[in-house]
């Protein structure tokens, strides 16, 4: 198996697809597809690799998903079943394990940088309102079409809506790997230096390259 690991999130819907068509095509081996959400492109690049092929792909359950995480599982389930694909995952343990994780996340909200949980939502059981519903439908046409921007704004809106943490453009011009991000999130919070957040982000790419761009 070969993973493609996008720690930073930084690959765009079409360089997703893209890469999924061409390792495709070369490659007889399965494809996992790893990316995170901070800069905003997570969902889009994740639904674009499954058209375009992926075998695998790499979720989070929805109290833990978004921001500098993994896409939220319950909405590429959403696209799954959309597409006609079967998972294969038991939904309903999906549900448990979720409300599960949403106290423990609670009972750990001094280390929490956030503290901004998606609306509850049973994917068992909840219906979507129908102009959501349609936001899937259509960022489905965008990725099967290759527009990348309308399929951006369908992507952003489905996560707004279910109030997932939004896209900070700040990660994306810094290039920073979402584990990295939070974690230095919470020590300058810790020594009461978060201030310093925009001029950190601004620094790290210059640190970056005057150190020669390690990988």
């Amino acid at each position: 198996m070969i993973t493609i690991k996008d720690m930073a999130g930084l690959i765009t819907p079409n360089e997703s697809g893209e890469l999924m068509r061409r390792l495709k095509k070369e490659v007889n081996l399965p494809i996992d597809f790893h990316t995170h959400c901070t800069p905003g492109y997570g969902l889009a690049s994740t639904l674009m690799a499954i058209i375009n092929g992926a075998d695998i792909v790499d979720t989070s359950i929805s109290t833990l998903a978004g921001g500098p995480a993994a896409p939220a599982f319950e909405l590429v389930q959403i696209f799954a079943d959309k597409l006609g694909l079967d998972t294969g995952v038991n939904l309903d343990a999906i549900v448990k394990i979720n409300q599960e994780l949403k106290q423990i996340r609670k009972e750990l909200a001094e280390f929490d940088s956030y503290k901004q949980f998606p609306i509850d939502f049973d994917i068992t059981a909840d219906t979507l309102p129908k102009a959501v519903d349609k936001l899937f439908d259509s960022a489905i046409s965008f990725a099967k079409a290759g527009d990348e921007q309308e399929l951006l704004e369908a992507t952003l809106a489905i996560e707004s809506w279910f109030n997932f943490i939004a896209p900070d453009s700040r990660v994306r011009n810094a290039e920073i790997p979402g584990g990295m991000y939070t974690n230095m999130l919470a020590q300058l919070r810790q020594m009461k230096m978060d201030d310093l957040l925009p001029k950190v982000l601004e620094t790290v790419p210059l640190v970056r390259v005057e150190a020669g761009c390690p990988p």
